[in-house]
């Protein structure tokens, strides 16, 4: 039976964690294997108030290993440093789960309990005014805590629903699927990977890109001949053009990753070191839905850049050394402040903007992902514009060593539509990493689930952390078992 508190050495062996009044009286118990309790008392009530109480035990003897039996000792209870109570145990337990167990100065086991314990408490009796106020202070403070932790957990676990919950889907039955190829994309990856005749051998019917085609007119002429599908294998910029005939057809689109960053496979699910595995979307594959983003009546997949990236884009030479454009304008930016691009805007707190050196506008928001993307979308098919604008650069001489969190000047926030304005009459923007140019004002605006997109069996689309992805799959298991388990399916 427990008498008490808290059993701390094990309810077999070990001390009685709670020093308890009684009777408004000290008591320490210790148990020995159950069968026996020996409890010190103290002789006399004790007031009430905050007192420091101590408790100690000295061995008197060797343990008894045979008989399974602890060394003897004396139990003495100390009240604010004075000897309060003392008892004569004949043995302890040695068997204690605690982390005090271990090898005694004699070379024995030691007892399952301390050689002393001490702390500060507070002595009440139950009746008493004070001791009301501390019943209600902890009743109180249990509820204050426990109404936070239930806000932050509830908080928590709604994220990570939001963040794990399956995607619209359903299995695909495409009988004509024709996909475009760019030879040139990623240099020449999908002739390196042998792109067109792993199409061909699975039933897929290609199109090779030629100089000058007009890569919107082949995906509309591919559906006319009787394509239920049309896909596209080359860089990010390519993709938005075939998806916007996909779209405007009502047939869905499906990509393979053979560009140099393939940004939009990889927040797909795609693997981008195996192309050809792409190909699986029209074997029993997946059709999802997926939000697309539009700007200036043009759709995109990935995202919009404004300002210095843009700038960056439309120079020479950017596709050759991107890295290096994108610095170079970044510090002409910096030392130049009437450089800094005449963007105008509102952020959601009402405030004007009247100058961004950075701007950048995503179908759906991006999260750090850590090292070598960075940047990642959680989701697909979240409904929301990401916007993240810089209104002002650190000087020169640092702007190469700052990350975009160490930015005061750094906005962040959702939306679903959003416009920029400039003293200019053209805006420069990089859409999905093409240099384009738009009249001002220019809108951006999201159409949420408005892409019908062919995956593998199975694949995921989006960021997820290491600890939200099991949480991921056992919804997607959810999932798959109503639809298997429906209505009518018994």
């Amino acid at each position: 039976m427990r008498r008490g508190g808290r059993s701390v050495g094990g309810w077999r062996c070990g001390w009685w964690l709670l020093v308890h009044v009684k009777d408004g009286k000290l008591h320490y118990t210790h148990s020995y294997v159950s069968t026996e309790f020996f409890t010190v008392s103290s002789k006399d009530a004790v007031p009430e108030g905050w007192h420091k109480l101590r408790f100690e035990f000295e061995p008197a003897g060797e343990p008894d290993f045979a008989a399974g039996k602890g060394s003897p000792g004396f139990f003495q209870l100390h009240f604010d440093g004075t000897l309060v109570g003392s008892l004569d145990v004949p043995h302890t337990g040695f068997t204690g789960y605690n982390h005090q167990a271990g090898v005694d100065r004699r070379g024995g086991l030691r007892p399952a309990l301390p050689r002393w314990l001490a702390c500060r408490v507070a002595v009440m009796s139950a009746g008493s005014r004070t001791g009301r106020r501390f019943r209600r202070g902890v009743i109180l403070a249990f509820a204050v805590g426990f109404i936070c932790s239930a806000w932050y957990w509830r908080r928590e676990v709604r994220s990570l629903v939001r963040n794990a919950k399956p995607y619209v889907r359903r299995r695909s039955h495409i009988q004509n699927p024709v996909l475009i190829i760019n030879r040139w994309s990623g240099d020449g990856k999908a002739e390196a990977v042998g792109l067109e005749e792993r199409a061909r051998s699975v039933g897929i019917k290609t199109v090779m890109l030629e100089r000058g085609d007009d890569l919107t007119q082949l995906a509309h002429d591919a559906i006319d001949a009787g394509a239920d599908a049309v896909g596209m294998a080359g860089g990010d910029g390519s993709l938005g053009l075939v998806a916007a005939v996909a779209d405007e057809r009502d047939v869905p689109f499906f990509c393979v990753p053979v560009g140099t960053r393939n940004h939009f496979a990889l927040d797909l699910g795609l693997d981008r070191d195996d192309p050809l595995a792409a190909l699986e979307a029209l074997n029993e594959g997946d059709e999802l839905l997926i939000d697309y983003g539009l700007v200036g009546g043009r759709v995109f997949l990935n995202n919009v850049s404004l300002g210095v990236y843009a700038a960056a884009v439309h120079q020479e030479g950017y596709r050759e050394e991107k890295a290096k454009t994108i610095a170079q304008v970044l510090a002409e930016t910096a030392a130049k402040p009437e450089l800094q691009h005449s963007l105008q805007f509102e952020t959601p707190d009402g405030h004007r903007h009247e100058r961004a050196p950075l701007v950048l506008v995503s179908n759906n928001r991006y999260v750090m992902s850590g090292p070598p993307d960075y940047g990642r979308r959680s989701r697909l098919d979240g409904g929301m514009l990401g916007v993240s604008a810089v209104t002002s650069l650190p000087e020169a001489g640092t702007v190469g060593s700052v990350t975009l969190s160490d930015l005061r000047s750094l906005h962040e926030w959702e939306t679903s539509s959003f416009q920029i304005e400039s003293n200019n009459e053209m805006i420069l923007a990089g859409v999905d990493g093409e240099a384009l140019e738009f009249p001002a004002p220019l809108d951006i605006t999201i159409r949420p689930k408005g892409l019908r997109v062919l995956v593998p069996a199975g694949v995921r689309p989006g960021y997820l952390p290491p600890g939200e992805v099991i949480a991921a799959r056992l919804l997607d298991m959810a999932e798959i078992g109503g639809q298997l388990n429906g209505p009518g399916d018994g």
